[in-house]
């Protein structure tokens, strides 16, 4: 397939290859490689690689994990809470982080697709799983 024109759809299709052809290369250095958001125009597009060491028990570390560590209190939630499942339009989401620019949790969908929700949002979901 020839690409003659970047739009979301091509860059998101590129992403995915580029993630999947990262992996390899990440387990060999024992650490998380992942291409992600991006900018693209009609001719050009750019993505984020993130680098991520990945702990004993197989989790990554990440920017976003050790900002929920250091504020989840500040917003109502406890550090505890990094890791959960809550579900989101019938989906099962884990928590993965603090977005801090846009004070938002960011979670992730089996599929591998990340979401960004509102604190409250969160609050909310975390209580129907308690209960």
């Amino acid at each position: 397939m020839r690409i003659l024109e970047i739009t979301p759809q091509t860059l998101r299709l590129l992403q995915d290859k580029i993630n999947e052809a990262l992996k390899p290369l990440g387990t060999e250095y024992g650490v998380s490689l992942r291409a992600e958001g991006g900018k693209y125009g009609s001719g050009y597009g750019e993505l984020k690689v993130q680098i991520g060491i990945v702990t004993a028990d197989g989790e990554t570390i990440t920017k976003e994990a050790t900002d929920f560590k250091l504020y989840a209190m500040s917003h109502g939630l406890q550090p505890g809470d990094l890791g959960k499942v809550i579900t989101g339009k019938g989906k099962p989401h884990t928590i993965k982080g603090f977005v801090l620019r846009s004070r938002k949790i960011l979670t992730e969908t089996p599929d591998g697709r990340q979401w960004t929700w509102r604190v409250e949002a969160i609050k909310a979901a975390l209580a129907e799983v308690q209960s």
